[in-house]
Formats: C-alpha cells, sequence, structure tokens
C-alpha cells in the first residue's frame, strides 16, 4: 500500500505492497500491441482473436503536471490536444516544438517533439466511435483532443509537399499538403519502451531543412537491415515484428482457382467475410502444416509499411530481395472492423500506404499471417533503478500464450544472485491459447547491482527459452539505518535530531511534529497510540533536503490520534 498526503485516524491496520515501475526497451523484435478491438464481427476477426501484447490498465498514468505517459508504449504526450490554440500548418507545428522546448516546456521537459506517423497512431482506440473523445475521458486523462486531423513529422516520401496525419476521432492514416491550416498537433517526448515498443517509420530523410522533423530524429525500435528471413516453404519472417507472412500476396488465385466468385472472377479480391472464410479454409487443410493462419488485424498490416521511400518502390524491393510475389497495388484486408460504421474495415492501400476504411462488400485482396510466437511476456525488459543495499523492490511479470497450441512452463531461470522469483505462478503452468499467468521478481541488491537476464523456459518450439532484461543499481547512503528517521521539534536519546526507529521518532514527537524517513526500509511494527497528532514523510534523500521516492514501514496500527502520511510504503 503506498500513501500519500492520506490523513489517518482512530484504528487502522495495513500490509502488503507492490509497486511498479517503468521499464526500457528490450534489443528484440517488437511485440505490436492489440489494436483496443474486443467486439467480433465474424469468426476470426480482430475481436475474435485480439492478437498482439495485451493493453495495460490503466493505460495512461500521470506523467507530471499537464503531461500522460502510455504505460503501453512509454512515450509521454501533452495533456492538451490543442496546443497551440486552433489549427496549424506542418511547419508552424514544428516551429511551435522550437518555442516550447527553448521556454519552459511542459511538466518541467523540454525536449518535445512532433510525433512520427508510429507513434500518433498509438493513440487509436479502434474499438471506440471516437478515439478524440476516449482519450478525453476521465480514464485517458487528456483534455481538447479534437475530433479532428492531426500532423505527424513524417514526410510523404511520394510527394515531399506533404506529410502524413492521423484522424483522431476514427484513426484514417493519409497524407495531407503540409500547407494545409485546418490540421492540428500534439506534443510527445521520451523513447518508447515498455510492453509494446513502438518502431521506427523506416524514414531517414529529412525534408523541411529546420529539424525536429521525422528524418532527422528517426525515433523508435530501429528497423532491421535485413528485414525478412525467407523461410524456404513459401514463407518470410519479419524481423522486426516476428510475424510470418505468405510469399505469395494473393495465394488464392493459384492455391484455389474458381474459389473466388467475387467481382473479377479469381483475382484473389473478395468480399471481407469471404476473406475470412478463406482464412478458415487454410487452416482447415493446414495450408503449409499450419492451422493458426489469420487476416491480419490493422497494427499487423500497416506494420509492413517503410515510410522511407514510396510504396511501390519499397514493396517492389520485397519481391526482388526477399522473394515476395503478386503483391497487389490495391487494397488489402484487415481483420479490424471500424467502429463507428460497422459495415467498413480497416484496409491498407498498397499503392499509397494509407489506411482507409472500405465497405465489406466491396472485393479487397488477401494476405494471410500467422504468429511463430507462443508464449510472452510482459513487460519484455525491466529497470528497477536505484534501491538501497538491503531493500528490496518488486515487479510483476505477465506471461501469456499468443499461439494456437497449449505451452507447458518448466521454471524460471536466472543466475543473478540480487534477484529471487515470490509468488511464482508460472513455473509448472500448462498455458492454453490465451491464457495467462503470473510471477513476481523481487530485486535486493546486496553489494553490487544486477544487470542480467531472466530465462521463461517452456516447451514452446518456437521460443523455448524466452529472455527478459533485467537491470538494478545499488544505491548506498553515508548516514546509517539508525540515523535514518527525523524530527522536527521532539527529541531522541541519545541522538537529539535522528532516531533508532519510525516507534522511538513516535514515542519522541511533540504535538504538530513531523516525522521524516529516509527512503529505506524499516521493517518493524508500529503502534501509534498516544493521542498525537503528526505527520509522517517518507522518500527523503541522505541528507533529508528532499522527499523524492519512498519509505517503505511495517505493520502500522494507530489506536488514538491522527497521522497525515505520505511518501510512505506500508508492508
Amino acid at each position: 500500500m503506498i500513501l500519500n498526503n492520506t490523513r489517518l485516524a482512530d484504528t487502522a491496520f495495513f500490509f502488503l505492497f507492490l509497486f511498479v515501475f517503468p521499464s526500457f526497451a528490450s534489443a528484440d523484435t517488437v511485440q505490436l500491441p492489440e489494436t483496443g478491438q474486443t467486439i467480433s464481427y465474424y469468426a476470426g476477426d480482430d475481436g475474435d482473436i485480439r492478437s498482439g501484447v495485451p493493453w495495460p490498465n490503466p493505460r495512461f498514468s500521470s506523467g507530471g503536471t499537464g503531461c500522460r505517459t502510455d504505460n503501453l508504449t512509454g512515450l509521454t504526450w501533452a495533456q492538451n490536444g490543442n496546443l497551440p490554440t486552433g489549427a496549424t500548418t506542418w511547419e508552424q507545428a514544428l516551429a511551435y516544438i522550437v518555442t516550447l522546448n527553448d521556454g519552459a516546456g511542459i511538466c518541467g521537459h523540454t525536449d518535445w517533439r512532433l510525433p512520427n506517423a508510429n507513434e500518433l497512431a498509438t493513440l487509436i482506440n479502434v474499438n471506440e466511435l471516437n478515439s478524440a473523445t476516449w482519450l478525453n475521458a476521465a480514464g485517458q486523462g487528456f483534455s481538447s483532443v479534437q475530433t479532428a486531423i492531426y500532423w505527424t513529422s513524417t514526410t510523404d516520401a511520394d510527394l515531399t509537399s506533404r506529410a502524413w496525419t492521423v484522424k483522431m476521432s476514427e484513426g484514417d492514416i493519409s497524407e495531407y499538403n503540409k500547407t494545409s491550416s485546418n490540421i492540428y498537433m500534439i506534443p510527445v517526448r521520451g523513447t518508447t519502451s515498455g510492453p509494446a515498443p513502438v518502431p521506427a517509420t523506416g524514414q531517414t530523410v529529412p525534408y523541411s531543412g529546420t529539424g525536429g522533423e521525422d528524418g532527422d530524429l528517426k525515433m523508435g525500435v530501429p528497423l532491421p537491415s535485413t528485414r525478412f528471413q525467407v523461410n524456404g516453404d513459401g514463407t518470410a519472417t519479419d524481423a522486426l515484428t516476428g510475424l510470418v507472412w505468405l510469399q505469395n500476396a494473393t495465394v488464392m488465385p493459384t492455391r484455389d482457382p474458381g474459389w473466388d466468385a467475387d467481382g473479377t472472377t479469381n483475382d484473389g479480391a473478395v468480399t471481407w467475410q469471404h476473406a475470412l472464410d478463406y482464412i478458415a479454409k487454410l487452416n482447415a487443410e493446414e495450408y503449409l502444416g499450419h492451422n493458426d493462419w489469420r487476416l491480419p488485424n490493422r497494427n499487423e498490416l500497416r506494420s509492413l509499411v517503410n515510410y522511407e521511400s514510396y510504396s511501390t518502390t519499397y514493396f517492389a524491393s520485397l519481391v526482388t530481395g526477399y522473394g515476395f510475389s503478386n503483391i497487389q497495388p490495391n487494397h488489402y484486408w484487415s481483420s479490424t472492423t471500424r467502429a463507428n460504421n460497422t459495415g467498413d474495415v480497416w484496409t491498407l492501400n498498397i499503392w499509397g500506404d494509407t489506411i482507409w476504411p472500405a465497405g465489406k462488400t466491396v472485393p479487397r485482396y488477401v494476405w494471410p499471417v500467422r504468429s511463430i510466437r507462443g508464449i510472452q511476456v510482459s513487460p519484455r525488459s525491466f529497470n528497477y533503478g536505484g534501491v538501497y543495499e538491503g531493500d528490496t523492490k518488486v515487479q510483476t511479470f505477465t506471461v501469456y500464450n499468443e499461439g494456437s497450441a497449449d505451452v507447458a512452463i518448466s521454471s524460471l531461470s536466472y543466475g543473478l544472485a540480487a534477484y529471487a522469483a515470490l509468488d511464482d505462478h508460472c513455473s509448472g503452468a500448462l498455458l492454453g491459447p490465451l491464457e495467462t499467468c503470473t510471477f513476481d521478481l523481487a530485486f535486493k541488491p546486496l553489494n553490487t547491482g544486477g544487470y542480467g537476464s531472466l530465462f521463461i523456459l517452456s516447451d514452446d518450439t518456437n521460443r523455448p527459452s524466452l529472455e527478459v532484461l533485467l537491470g538494478g543499481d545499488i544505491l548506498t547512503c553515508s548516514l546509517q539505518r539508525d540515523q535514518g528517521v527525523q524530527i522536527t521539534n521532539g527529541q531522541c536519546a541519545p541522538d537529539p535530531t535522528n532516531c533508532d526507529t519510525i516507534q522511538s521518532a513516535y514515542d519522541s514527537a511533540t504535538a504538530a511534529d513531523t516525522i521524516r524517513v529516509r527512503m529505506i526500509t524499516f521493517s518493524a511494527p508500529n503502534n501509534f497510540n498516544l493521542g498525537k497528532t503528526i505527520t509522517l514523510e517518507g522518500g527523503y534523500d541522505c541528507s533529508f533536503a528532499a522527499s523524492t521516492y519512498y519509505s517503505t514501514i511495517g505493520q502500522l496500527t494507530i489506536t488514538s490520534g491522527e497521522v497525515t502520511i505520505s511518501n510512505i510504503i506500508i508492508q
């Protein structure tokens, strides 16, 4: 239990604590997040399968006054979605970022930027009728996000007088002339991390000459230099996402001639329902030895886009470089329905990289995908930060089975003395498809910090040893533990200022005293029973100059008096 500015009186009893710290990005392939769609409109669609990393709850948390941090991607956003007041051109948006950073910034930070196309797209929740309304709701905590189009810092490589935009109401991703003055902006900062780090767009060339655009900053997880691994069985694995794609991007006419009777017969373009029916056919017949093919969701389909070059040039490179074939310069189906018009589905236009809704009855193309992954873990990597010697921090990890077969987890393997698994529900667990388990991992530094890996061992044929990167540092202090409590007016013996324990500080305190506690652990139980009105503050640094963190104390019982508590974790 963490208490901040909490007033407690009379009888109270507290125990148990779990605190979660931000994670950092792994050097592995990115794990694409779920789209947010939870409603299924047809068997095998996005709402049915829900492929991807589950969203954390809450999705957003406070990043300081005026900021919201995305717990899915690690990015921090301006809370106000209407900065500066009203719409701007693209160049004005970039100029505003410069002014913002040259001034006071937002929530104490002056490293803001205009988000690139991949970053801005993460704010879309396709399960909602209007993502702007969703973001402005109390649960997400934004304000003044407009039901309008927003700029990204990513230029359209085909026509560099245009830039990519995201429609914050519905999620359309398209390009607009940079001189358009009716488009809004929302600043972002930070390095992507968390369970679903955002990949870079691929754009490396700047076009404005003023700085601050996508080609200058290149934010996100870098794209692999060798993007696909050719598997030799008619598939290729994306080294960025781990997804396995058919190399034949329009397999239907060659594998099943005559099956397509929609529109132009046997061209491979079918209605959305027939696209899902065809995926079911491939699975029933275990095409290429697998029965877990799916129609890609919106995020998966969009992951194929590289904003560095014109779309047809890039997709042509997949043909020459990785053996892909029959990539149509047209729209491909995703499995994701448009929430505010369920007769539409999100599609990718290979000809122009746009994400656009299309009617479910209009024939489009089908590009099957599957995931080689079975088990996943969130977070994939974690940094505990600084911990005082002898103290402990705990993080909960969730393991989930994203594959189509059962996975038996045998054990957790780690050789770092500073770590210990607690409350382990994963070792020995059998996870069916979409099932999860959790374990807590404690970091208790002894002589040094701890950087290394934990491995989740299982019978998953694709990833029998799933690695989790770990890190943490040891903090030392010149003060001893028996000097770790201070009171403002009362006196302790033998040192009038510093007390041995919290209980002795309380016993020696006078009315309206403040008891200050360093950011270490005092595990002894405490009984406040003398009817005093005091303040108990934790998280102080070695010199008691500032409270910047939390202190952990043992069981606390209050039988009389009144105590105002802040920055205290009660075990």
